[in-house]
C-alpha cells in the first residue's frame, strides 16, 4: 500500500482528523475502490469508443443519428417504434 496526498477543504480535514483508525481503514478501502472502479470505467469506455469507430460510429455519425427524426431512423435501421 501507498500514501498519497490529496488536498481537501477545511471542513472535510477536520472530520477526517477526528476520524477513528476502524473508520479510517474503512475510508481508505473505500477510496481504493472507488479510484480502480473509476479507472476501470474509463478503459471500458475507451474500448467502446474504439469499436464504435471501427464500425464506422463516429462522433460524427453519432450525432446525426441523435438529429434524426423517428421516421428517417425506422428507415435507416429498419424499426417500427
Amino acid at each position: 500500500m501507498r500514501t498519497i496526498s490529496l488536498k481537501i477543504n477545511d471542513e472535510a480535514a477536520k472530520v477526517f482528523m477526528s476520524l477513528r483508525k476502524d473508520e479510517l481503514e474503512n475510508l481508505t478501502g473505500k477510496v481504493s475502490d472507488w479510484i480502480k472502479a473509476k479507472s476501470q470505467f474509463a478503459k471500458t469506455l475507451d474500448a467502446l469508443q474504439e469499436e464504435t469507430e471501427k464500425n464506422g460510429l463516429t462522433p460524427d455519425v453519432l450525432a446525426d443519428i441523435l438529429e434524426m427524426d423517428k421516421e428517417e431512423k425506422s428507415n435507416l435501421f429498419g424499426t417500427t417504434e
